[in-house]
């Protein structure tokens, strides 16, 4: 997910190099999270000579100095800058020590041997000071997650990097992410405590703006993407969006199959349409529940991933209510990739 960070006073400049931007990221057609900056004393933090600046991936690109670009060379910028949602080259696997996270660390591992990404994998934990009767909790988690990863590793070949990280575990994953300028995140859905912990915190992860993440269920093994279900609707973004994750080295072997799943009272799984092109597929299902009709769909062709795709839309925001995103991950055994 590219991060696109505009940083500036809201006056009639800013609104205007805003909407040059909006419009170049429409004609990009590439997923980003726009995050604005406007608070004074982060523009003055930030050390800018002039403003609105204009930053992609952590890179500065344009800082207006009375002159302020139009969508053409905006676009031109985006095109240098902007990476493609087929670009999945690093991951990142946060371990929490559970069998479940371990698992998803095996599973990363054999998706990086088999498509060519590197790894880094982190541990989150609380800062506790020693002062408070505590022993050195970093070194004795840095001991198990370096020993965690030597007894789970399954190639010296891969490239693989470990960091402790102090604090939230949200905002730790999140920002781990970030500073490593991450790809996509692996992790299991559920995990220590009550088999609840990783589970809760996979759902907060997955549901964040920035980046791809992979949820991979308990004891699943990792398998060469060959039939994927898309779920959503039919409609031209969801096509082009598939188009590009046909070309991406992950799913390039794969068929990907659009699904949009047509709520009807007391209709059992029903297949209403189903039209082929070159690298996806159209299916229309009837069923009188969403998780219900996935599911069948699923077990039928022995799909290997489910793909979500979230746009702001109501039918989105209801399928990722918390109950509903919870009874996705307790019914449905395949691992699931969240974009947004």
């Amino acid at each position: 997910m590219n991060q696109i960070t505009l940083i500036g006073i809201k006056n009639d400049q800013y609104t205007y190099f805003k909407n040059e931007l909006s419009k170049a990221l429409t004609l990009m057609d590439e997923p980003y999270h726009l995050t604005e900056v406007n608070a004074l004393d982060a523009i003055v933090e930030s050390e800018l000579e002039s403003i609105p600046a204009l930053f992609i991936n952590g890179k500065l690109v344009f800082v207006v100095n009375g002159y302020v670009p139009d969508v053409n060379e905006i676009l031109q910028s985006l095109k240098k800058f902007v990476a493609p949602i087929t670009a999945l080259n690093s991951i990142l696997i946060p371990i929490d020590f559970s069998e479940i996270s371990k698992n998803a660390f095996i599973y990363g591992q054999n998706m990086a041997h088999h498509y060519g990404q590197a790894i880094h994998v982190i541990h989150v934990t609380p800062s506790l000071s020693t002062k408070l009767g505590f022993a050195d909790p970093i070194g004795i988690k840095t001991k198990n997650l370096r020993k965690t990863v030597e007894q789970n590793i399954i190639s010296n070949n891969l490239k693989i990097s470990t960091d402790i990280v102090k604090g939230n575990v949200v905002n730790g994953i999140i920002n781990s992410a970030q500073k490593r300028d991450t790809d996509f995140i692996v992790m299991g859905t559920t995990g220590k405590t009550n088999n609840t912990f990783l589970g809760s915190i996979s759902r907060k992860i997955s549901l964040n703006k920035k980046y791809p993440t992979f949820l991979i269920p308990e004891n699943y093994l990792f398998t060469p993407f060959s039939k994927i279900v898309f779920a959503g609707h039919l409609n031209t973004q969801n096509q082009k969006l598939a188009e590009k994750l046909s070309e991406s080295k992950l799913f390039s072997q794969a068929m990907i199959n659009i699904v949009e799943i047509k709520v009807q009272q007391d209709v059992k799984f029903k297949e209403i349409s189903n039209k082929k092109t070159k690298n996806y597929s159209k299916i229309l299902i009837q069923d009188n529940d969403v998780v219900s009709g996935l599911t069948t769909f699923i077990k039928k062709i022995d799909a290997d991933l489910l793909i979500m795709y979230k746009p702001s839309k109501p039918f989105w925001q209801n399928i990722f209510h918390k109950s509903t995103t919870k009874k996705i991950h307790n019914e449905i055994k395949i691992p699931l990739l969240l974009l947004h």
